[in-house]
């Protein structure tokens, strides 16, 4: 864990974490390869 009790509105945290449609589904489909 490297950060904790990040604050800002959820579409800005999702960016900034990685949690975006593009991102889940390259990882999802790396998993199913």
């Amino acid at each position: 864990m490297t950060t904790f009790g990040e604050s800002a509105p959820a579409e800005l945290l999702f960016k900034e974490f990685g949690f975006t449609v593009d991102n889940v589904v390259a990882k999802a489909n790396a998993l199913l390869k």
